[in-house]
């Protein structure tokens, strides 16, 4: 078991993509940032990524296998990125402003807010909920 001390004290999500593990920072002034860690040795992979122009309430980072998914908490949404920090989509979702973690399991993004977890797929105007998949009172 390893410890590393990450060069941020604003991490809010962690997720493992490819060989690398990646943290996202959350920056009060500016865009979210992203690091690249070798998980092996704890060392940065580069620079920190900048993701987008500000970074207002992420709350949680996961992937699908190709794209760094980031939630924004105040304001119900979903932003993939590619691994160089370029914006790839953007997903609104209905009822999950405050949604603090988030994970993805096939070609669903399961948000996790407040005692409440649920699954959301894409659907006519955004994400919508999947029927039947939420958990309460956790």
């Amino acid at each position: 078991m390893a410890n590393y001390t990450l060069s941020r004290g604003d991490i809010e999500g962690l997720t493992y993509l490819g060989n690398y593990l990646w943290a996202l920072g959350s920056a009060q002034d500016g865009g979210c940032k992203v690091q690249k860690i070798d998980p092996s040795n704890g060392t940065n992979v580069g620079s920190a990524l900048t993701l987008g122009q500000w970074c207002d309430s992420a709350s949680g980072l996961s992937n699908d296998g190709t794209y760094l998914a980031v939630t924004y908490s105040s304001q119900g949404r979903i932003i993939t990125y590619d691994t160089n920090g370029n914006q790839e989509t953007e997903s609104h979702i209905q009822n999950a402003s405050g949604a603090r973690g988030i994970a993805f399991r096939n070609s669903q993004y399961w948000l996790g807010k407040n005692d409440d977890m649920a699954a959301y797929a894409p659907g006519c105007c955004g994400m919508d909920e999947v029927s039947g998949t939420g958990q309460s009172n956790l």
